[in-house]
């Protein structure tokens, strides 16, 4: 008969409020796999593994398993032990030694960057060695340079956690007669230490602390910008006369309404959580901006001074006839349904000004339907763009115009889009600019990264 082989799992690096559920899901997921026999789990992360300082999971009962689930920290403890790059390092063979005695076969490693990393190095030398031991990596948190990774449970808590902090800093700020200029720190600290550089800058201040001109502005201008690049290449037109649903009435959603009217298009409705006003007449942006940033009432009272206008549902935007849809309120707002609709009433393009606005099935309908569809990695990317030109700005001691801030906006979106497809080898593939745009976002890191 053959020997059953074991399993082993650590948990390392920080903590979040649901890597114990991760562990959970592991011994949810191992009870249905007979040929695994016992399961481990390390005890301070790599170190346990180092140290021969396992215990039995497997063995736990019903009610312990459940629990994990609601558990925050790490249970089996955690490590920030690096392993070293050389593979002929004695901590390697003792952590072989480990697995042999337990007969594990199989290794599982709950954590964020550096976990990743020390799966890299445990799985080439297991190789090295020519050891059937699987290793497998399980991501706890997002982290922006941990390649095709598909989940990350633990960003939510992270944000959840920032987002508290942040509150209670604030809390604590509003004691002050005079207020009080607080700056958190998030990343910044592990940047350092990665890259040794200290260049980072504080962007979105205020004019009288050094920001830029348009910045409220940006990311709905452009939002305009990238649209009509699209439209002038793929269609040979442009905004005038156009017909334009833009979801939301923030800062996006009104800074776009802005800049279309300006291109001669017509805005035919905007939306709030509540509900969406469709104006056969054209939206008034004037009214709009009255109702939301000096009444902060609901976009329903629109119709207080426009009654030709009418009300529908938030979601009912998309039903309307129109050539471009800027969602520009939350994201996952086009749903498959919704994708259908535009298409059906001759939508030509869908540019994200929210981030993720669309779900993935709604994408795939509107591509497939030849709807031109722009992620909002390219579409919104005005803000980001102003933020850099602050930095520009602070670093040579200047201070542009509003029309030099605008008209580099705009150069930048154009380009944005024209470096994207001018990646494409067919017409076919110029229509996926959600493929161009990731392979042209890719090769400036890559650039960036050769300077």
């Amino acid at each position: 008969m053959a020997m059953k082989k074991s399993l082993a799992y650590f948990q390392s690096g920080g903590p979040t409020a649901v890597i114990n559920c991760s562990l959970a899901g592991v011994l949810l997921e191992t009870s249905h796999h007979p040929e695994i026999d016992e399961v481990y789990g390390a005890k301070y992360g790599i170190e346990g593994l180092i140290n021969d300082d396992l215990i039995r999971l497997d063995i736990l009962d019903q009610p312990t398993r459940e629990g994990l689930e609601n558990t925050p920290g790490a249970v089996l403890g955690s490590s920030r032990k690096k392993l070293p790059e050389d593979l002929s390092d004695p901590v390697y063979e003792r952590i072989l030694t480990t697995l042999k005695a337990h007969h594990i076969a199989y290794l599982l490693v709950n954590g964020g960057n550096d976990s990743m990393d020390t799966c890299h190095r445990l799985s080439d030398f297991f190789i090295s060695r020519h050891l059937d031991i699987r290793v497998l990596g399980i991501p706890k948190t997002i982290d922006n340079d941990l390649a095709l990774t598909d989940h990350s449970v633990g960003y939510p808590s992270a944000a959840r956690h920032v987002i508290a902090s942040t509150a209670m800093i604030i809390d604590d700020a509003k004691a002050y007669k005079k207020g009080k200029i607080v700056l958190v720190e998030i990343m910044y600290d592990e940047y350092k230490k990665k890259s040794h550089k200290d260049d980072g800058a504080l962007t979105g201040k205020s004019l009288a602390d050094g920001g830029s001109l348009l910045r409220p502005e940006a990311t709905g201008y452009g939002l305009c910008y990238y649209a009509e690049a699209l439209f002038k290449d793929r269609y040979q037109t442009t905004f005038a006369g156009k017909k334009v649903l833009i979801s939301g009435s923030g800062n996006v959603a009104t800074f776009a309404c802005e800049k279309a009217q300006q291109l001669g298009a017509i805005v035919l409705a905007m939306s709030d959580s509540s509900s969406c006003i469709y104006d056969p007449h054209g939206i008034d942006l004037a009214a709009v901006r009255a109702i939301k940033e000096v009444k902060r009432a609901r976009i329903h009272d629109y119709l207080l001074s426009h009654p030709d206008a009418k009300e529908l549902p938030s979601e009912a935007i998309w039903s309307i006839k129109a050539d471009l849809a800027l969602p520009s309120a939350t994201q996952f707002e086009i749903k498959e349904k919704d994708a259908k609709l535009l298409i059906q009433n001759g939508c030509l393009a869908v540019c994200e000004g929210s981030n993720m606005s669309a779900e993935a099935k709604a994408v795939q309908t509107l591509m497939k339907a030849n709807v031109a569809y722009a992620p909002g990695k390219a579409a919104n990317a005005g803000g980001v763009t102003v933020s850099g030109f602050e930095m520009i700005q602070n670093r040579a001691k200047t201070h542009w115009s509003r029309e030099e801030v605008d008209s580099k906006l705009k150069a930048t979106m154009e380009n944005i889009y024209a470096q994207a497809i001018a990646l494409a080898t067919t017409p076919e593939e110029k229509k996926n600019l959600v493929t161009l745009t990731n392979e042209a976002a890719f090769l400036r890191v890559m650039n960036a990264l050769k300077k």
